[in-house]
């Protein structure tokens, strides 16, 4: 935008130019009839650079990510400035989180980079962007969070409610078995797992609620009981 109303002295006229779009700006002048002047020399045109990160964009490429410190989520962040100017190329941005770990490099290009978010514990995590100066950007969208689930079965601890039974068919000692992931996380409440005897038989069906089923074993044969804990696909966990 061209601003400034006075007239010719000695010939000269001054005017001030702002904007708030980047880009070039090719200059101009014109008659008081309207007519653009054919020989325009001097300064011609100008060039409006972006402003600093004000703003961004986060699109996961997905928003739940198992919790194994493999699986990941390709994040794309579009950064502008407070004008909604795509930030210059080379523009350095930081992805922060609350939760796992970022990895990546690489500054903006058409305003954009990509960073990657992984992690081994279980939770949400809470993202954000800050400028090159480290200050937290007020506003980013998208997807701002992502939650990552525990992995399937990888160990279990049982207790049990008494280690020394009748072997009667009638005496019986409750287990409680608590099911980890790899990374030691809780897994899924609904998750299914089985828990095997050498002897004896083990009763129960109900799958797992903050990574804990019940199960309640008796035996009519004296001996020894060796228990185990097979994942959903059958196998026994170490």
């Amino acid at each position: 935008t061209a601003s400034g109303t006075g007239t010719t002295v000695s010939g000269v006229v001054s005017r001030t130019i702002t904007s708030i779009v980047s880009g070039a700006a090719a200059l101009g002048v014109e008659s008081p009839s309207g007519t653009p002047l054919a020989t325009i020399t001097g300064t011609t045109a100008l060039s409006f650079i972006p402003g600093p990160p004000a703003q961004a964009n986060i699109i996961a490429s997905k928003t739940t990510v198992i919790s194994d410190g493999v699986d990941q989520t390709t994040l794309t962040i579009t950064v502008r400035d407070v004008q909604g100017n795509l930030v210059t190329d080379g523009t350095t941005v930081t992805l922060t989180t609350t939760l796992g770990t970022v990895t990546g490099s690489g500054n903006t290009i058409n305003g954009v980079v990509t960073r990657y978010l992984s992690s081994i514990t279980t939770g949400t995590a809470t993202l954000g962007v800050q400028s090159p100066t480290g200050t937290t950007l007020s506003t980013v969208t998208g997807n701002t969070s992502i939650l990552f689930s525990s992995g399937g079965p990888g160990r279990a601890v049982i207790s049990a409610s008494k280690t020394a039974l009748i072997a009667d068919g009638v005496d019986n000692s409750t287990l409680t078995v608590t099911v980890y992931d790899a990374n030691n996380n809780l897994v899924a409440d609904g998750t299914t797992v089985t828990v095997t005897s050498t002897n004896g038989t083990v009763s129960g069906t109900s799958t797992t609620v903050s990574g804990v089923v019940s199960r309640t074993i008796t035996s009519i044969i004296s001996g020894a009981a060796a228990l185990g804990v097979e994942s959903p696909s059958g196998t026994t966990l170490a």
